[in-house]
């Protein structure tokens, strides 16, 4: 089992980083709205130092690929590809619904998650994230970008207790929905400790994949 993970998120309208060393894991965390250029570098060079650790004893490399924050996704893409290729060390890209449903299961151990995220003009982000057995999450091929009128037919699909996650909820007018009881949260945002957990249990299940071009999501 790998010990040291450093993990990356500027997606969203902060910068966070989170460093898993000797079971233990450390966190920087700031609001940067469009900051994230001036703010990460010194952030990661910080929490490496704080620990002790130089980036050739890390042993991965996790970032998140979006969806969110066009510069910021890219921003934390390229320093992580980076730091793999010129340190020869795996890399490992998650999306950011994806630990936002870890987010969701540490703070409240939900099982089964729905996210939406306001992408403004483009409507909504929306995602549906189901915890599995084994503790891993199976959701990622459920992303997709829709219009808001299209979101209640997708709540009235499902059924069965779902936790809400995301920003573009308020957005969201829901209607008939007897099939499911959905429990809202505060949880609006990813942060790089949840890419840290979901990175281990990937590894945890032989189900690692590293990406050394990762494809970021809009």
């Amino acid at each position: 089992m790998c010990k040291k993970i450093l993990a990356i998120d500027a997606s969203m309208d902060r910068c966070s980083v989170s460093l898993l060393k000797n079971n233990s894991i450390a966190n920087k965390f700031k609001l940067c709205k469009k900051k994230h250029t001036e703010i990460i570098l010194p952030m990661i060079k910080n929490i490496l130092n704080v620990s002790n650790t130089n980036i050739n004893e890390l042993n991965i490399i996790a970032c998140s690929k979006g969806p969110g924050n066009f510069t910021g996704i890219r921003l934390a893409i390229c320093i992580a590809q980076a730091m793999a290729l010129q340190n020869k060390l795996p890399l490992i890209g998650i999306s950011n619904f994806a630990s936002m449903a870890e987010q969701a299961w540490r703070k409240h151990s939900a099982k089964k998650v729905l996210i939406a995220f306001n992408a403004k003009k483009r409507g909504i982000f929306w995602a549906e994230y189901k915890r599995n057995k084994n503790g891993t999450w199976k959701g990622e091929d459920t992303e997709i970008c829709l219009k808001i009128e299209n979101i209640s037919n997708k709540i009235n699909q499902l059924s069965g207790l779902w936790t809400a996650v995301g920003d573009g909820w308020e957005k969201i007018n829901i209607k008939n929905t007897e099939k499911i009881k959905l429990v809202s949260t505060n949880i609006t945002a990813s942060h790089s400790k949840d890419i840290i957990t979901f990175v281990e249990l990937l590894l945890k299940k032989n189900y690692y994949l590293v990406f050394k071009n990762i494809t970021p999501i809009y």
